[in-house]
């Protein structure tokens, strides 16, 4: 019998730093750079006290940006990264914008198969030194 993870989203706060850390780095082992949470909006997946997914948006000149979401690969599969979008998304209802972009390498079709999923579109190729992104666009209803 399966039974579902039962987790909650969160906002961050500065004691989680070494958490959301930990997270980050088990979702992206061969990321030179952890992202920086703290400047942006951030928010967690919490199950059981512990961090099993991490999500970080912005107002940007262009619109309503979502730079992350990560989920610990051992919690992966439960729903939890696309609870994270939605999530976003209603945060960028609430906030009056009609659309969320996102930024997904381009390397990444599990990543890119996600967005998908939950219906953004390719609308840009960013090209950059360390590897070409696919930016991605839903407009919301």
């Amino acid at each position: 019998m399966h039974v579902g993870l039962i987790y909650r989203i969160r906002a961050a706060v500065p004691s989680d730093e070494s958490r959301i850390r930990r997270c980050l780095r088990r979702a992206f082992p061969g990321a030179s750079s952890v992202p920086e949470i703290a400047a942006e909006r951030g928010f967690l997946a919490v199950a059981d006290d512990e961090v099993i997914g991490v999500l970080a948006f912005r107002a940007a000149t262009s619109g309503f940006q979502v730079d992350v979401v990560a989920v610990d690969p051992a919690r992966q599969g439960h729903g939890v990264g696309s609870a994270l979008i939605k999530f976003a998304e209603h945060e960028a209802l609430l906030a009056g914008y009609s659309a969320v972009a996102a930024n997904v390498p381009e390397s990444s079709s599990d990543g890119l198969a996600v967005w998908e999923r939950r219906g953004y579109r390719p609308v840009e190729r960013l090209a950059r030194i360390d590897g070409t992104l696919i930016s991605l666009r839903k407009l919301l209803t």
